[in-house]
């Protein structure tokens, strides 16, 4: 039993910082076991109940840096992916 976590689609893109134009990207989180999907927005929750249980998913922030399509400053962001995974009794 192993519940995957797959990076989804982008759902909002920030506007360019003023001085270095940084832009980043929200995306939603796929979790899925047991043949059971549940697509999440940064910040929702959500349910599988599979034959392996019910467990609540948890999408807390997915986002990545982005190019402006400008000059930008040098920086190294890191991609954030957080989320939780809780069996239920």
């Amino acid at each position: 039993m192993g519940i995957s976590v797959d990076r989804g689609s982008a759902v909002c893109r920030s506007r360019p910082e003023p001085l270095c134009r940084r832009v980043l990207q929200a995306h939603t989180l796929n979790f899925s076991l047991d043949g059971q999907r549940v697509e999440l927005a940064p910040g929702a929750s959500g349910t599988l109940i599979t034959p392996s249980g019910r467990f609540t998913v948890r999408n807390r922030l997915a986002y990545q840096r982005v190019p402006s399509g400008g000059t930008e400053c040098t920086d190294v962001t890191p991609s954030v992916t957080s989320f939780e995974i809780v069996r239920q009794p």
